[in-house]
C-alpha cells in the first residue's frame, strides 16, 4: 500500500523553525499545529537541519565498545505517530526520545558509527522518585517525581506516607510503551517494589515486562536491604541484576553467594579519583565526563593534574559502564 503524503507548510518572516520562537505570539503557529492535528498523519517527515532544531543534546562520544548491525531498530512500537527525521551521516545528538509525545525514528546511512548507533539507543526516557532532583544532567529525558515523605514517617506508618505518591508514577509507567529507566531513590525502595507488586501482574497481561537492578555496598543497611529488594522483585521481574559497588570494599563471597541465585551480577570496582576529580562527578555526573574541555582543565589544574583528572574520570565512567551493562543490554533487548 502506497503511503498518502501531504505536504503542510508554513514559514516565519525571520527564518525561525520553531513555532516557539516566533514573535510576535500569535495563532499562526497554533494554526499550523491544529491543521497538523486534525489531518491526522500517523508520521510526520523532516530532514537534518529542521531535525536539529529540535535536538536537546550534543553529539555523541566519538568512541564505543559494542557494534551493531544495520538493520532497523524501534524502542517504541504501536504509537499514534511518529516523527521521521532523515539524518544520513549521523549528525544529530537528540537529548530526548521523542517530540511532542511523537517518538522519534532516525533514517541513518549503514556508513554512520557504532558510537553513534550507541548514543541514539541510550536515550530511553528515565523517571526518577526521590527526595530531591540528582540526575539534571540528562535534561528532558528526566521525570522527577519528589517524593515528600521521608524515611522516619514512612517506616511508622507501614508505607502509607508514600503509597499514594506512587499514582502519578505508575500512571507514568502504564503511559510509556518504550523501553523506560525508573531510578529509585534507597528512602522509598522497598515500598515502592512493594506498590509495584500489586501493580506489575496487571501490567504484564498488557506487554509490560520488568528488570530490577540493585545496587549494594558492604555497609549493613544496603546488605540487609539488597536481598530484601531482590525477593520483593522475583514473582513479578523478568530479569534481576546485582550490582556490587566496591565504594567501601568489597561484598563478602558468602553474603552475595546468599543473593545471587537466578541473579545477574556484576561489580563496580573501587575507585581512586585525582583531587578535583570528584567536583566534575557532583557537578554532572557521568553524562559530563565525554564533554570536559581539556583546555579549560589544563588552565585550572595544571597539565599534570588535568591529565590525571581526565584519565580517572574516563576510567570511573568506562567501569561504570561495564558494570551496568548486563542490565542495560536486557533493557534495549
Amino acid at each position: 500500500m502506497k503511503p498518502h503524503v501531504i505536504c503542510l507548510m508554513a514559514s516565519s518572516v525571520d527564518g525561525r523553525t520553531l513555532h516557539s520562537r516566533w514573535r510576535p505570539k500569535g495563532s499562526t503557529a497554533d494554526l499550523f499545529e491544529r491543521v497538523h492535528d486534525e489531518l491526522a498523519g500517523d508520521a510526520w517527515l523532516v530532514g537534518r537541519v529542521t531535525g536539529q532544531e529540535f535536538a536537546k543534546g550534543r553529539p555523541y562520544p566519538p568512541s564505543a565498545n559494542e557494534t551493531f548491525p544495520r538493520e532497523p531498530w524501534f524502542a517504541r512500537r504501536e504509537a499514534k505517530a511518529y516523527g521521521v527525521v532523515l539524518d544520513a551521516h549521523g549528525k544529530i545528538g537528540w537529548g530526548r526520545s521523542d517530540i511532542g509525545g511523537d517518538p522519534i525514528v532516525v533514517v541513518l546511512s549503514e556508513a554512520v558509527s557504532d558510537a553513534h548507533l550507541t548514543g541514539l539507543r541510550g536515550e530511553a526516557p528515565v523517571i526518577e522518585i526521590d527526595a530531591s532532583h540528582r540526575m539534571r544532567e540528562l535534561g528532558d529525558r528526566v521525570k522527577f517525581f519528589k517524593m515528600r515523605a521521608d524515611r522516619e514517617a514512612i517506616e511508622k506508618t507501614g508505607g502509607k506516607a508514600s503509597r499514594a505518591e506512587f499514582d502519578a508514577v505508575l500512571s507514568a509507567i502504564e503511559k510509556t510503551s518504550m523501553a523506560t529507566i525508573v531510578d529509585v531513590g534507597a528512602n522509598t525502595s522497598v515500598t515502592f517494589l512493594k506498590v509495584l507488586s500489586d501493580v506489575a501482574p496487571h501490567l504484564a497481561g498488557e506487554g509490560v515486562e520488568f528488570g530490577v537492578c540493585v545496587v549494594v555496598t558492604n555497609e549493613p543497611g544496603a546488605l540487609a536491604e539488597a536481598p530484601n529488594l531482590l525477593a520483593l522483585a522475583k514473582p513479578w521481574a523478568k530479569a534481576r541484576f546485582l550490582i556490587e559497588n566496591r565504594l567501601h570494599g568489597a561484598v563478602l563471597p558468602s553474603s552475595l553467594k546468599k543473593m545471587a541465585e537466578n541473579v545477574t551480577v556484576s561489580s563496580f570496582e573501587q575507585q581512586s579519583l585525582e583531587e578535583g576529580a570528584d567536583e566534575y562527578l557532583q557537578a554532572g555526573g557521568l553524562a559530563t565526563i565525554a564533554k570536559l574541555d581539556a583546555a579549560k582543565l589544563r588552565e585550572k589544574h595544571g597539565i599534570g593534574s588535568s591529565l590525571r583528572i581526565t584519565k580517572d574520570l574516563e576510567r570511573f565512567r568506562l567501569e561504570a559502564m561495564q558494570a551496568v551493562q548486563p542490565a542495560a543490554q536486557w533493557l534495549i533487548g
